[in-house]
């Protein structure tokens, strides 16, 4: 592991090099330092300079626990605009959505210029201009919502919630019907891209992802089909 992650920080360091590897006595390593750099989207050139800290977790380079990243010089302010969590890291895209961009790259490397640049370059972008280069997802389950329509490709919810309802009961069937109600089997349609999304979540954040999206749309008043209900979450949803 140690030896991994400096080889990984080896290729980190050619294009930032003025970034070090830390480590602690309880062993929890990480990088930190300072990105200067310049970074282009659509013919928009801006300079980033920042104080970052990327926390390496045990797991490293399991793309289903991917690094953290902080940025520590206090340009970011510390407020849910700006997309930064209660303890101080960056909200660099829904979790999911950070698993999979991280299993692209596996790396320091990887992670930096794949999800922290973006991150980076979008708050420089909306300084100089006042809006996000790259759209603006919104905070908390509407972002996670948001994500999980465009990776499923479907826009009504009552499809979103039957979707992810298989993968909260691990009740995955490809001869089923696909829930979103293509007439397709779920094989033919949709269970690709839900195996995807299992490889990357624990059971435990897909159940709390499902019952913060159930709880979202009972809240706006949506009545849900039986069917579209998971087994965990239906007898405490039917009886409010």
């Amino acid at each position: 592991m140690d030896n991994l992650i400096e080889d990984h920080f080896e290729e980190l360091l050619q294009e930032y090099p003025d970034l070090k590897l830390l480590g602690d006595e309880k062993g929890q390593r990480a990088v930190e330092g300072v990105i200067d750099r310049e970074a282009t989207f659509k013919d928009v050139t801006l300079r980033l300079t920042f104080q970052v800290r990327v926390n390496i977790p045990e797991q490293y380079p399991d793309p289903c626990f991917p690094p953290v990243a902080f940025e520590t010089g206090g340009i970011i302010p510390r407020t849910a605009d700006d997309h930064i969590y209660p303890n101080g890291s960056l909200c660099l895209a829904a979790p999911i959505s950070v698993k999979m961009k991280f299993a692209q790259a596996p790396t320091l490397l990887g992670f930096m210029n794949i999800l922290v640049i973006p991150f980076l370059y979008a708050f420089r972008h909306k300084q100089e201009y006042g809006q996000m280069p790259f759209g603006e997802r919104s905070h908390g389950v509407d972002g996670i919502m948001e994500h999980y329509r465009e990776y499923l490709d479907v826009s009504d919810d009552i499809a979103l919630i039957s979707l992810v309802r298989v993968l909260a009961d691990e009740d995955y069937r490809g001869h089923h019907d696909c829930p979103c109600g293509s007439g397709k089997k779920l094989r033919n349609c949709h269970g690709s891209r839900l195996l995807e999304i299992k490889k990357y979540h624990s059971q435990e954040v897909l159940l709390t992802e499902y019952g913060e999206m159930l709880l979202k749309l009972h809240k706006s008043g949506m009545k849900l089909p039986r069917n579209a209900l998971s087994k965990v979450f239906a007898k405490t949803y039917l009886k409010k």
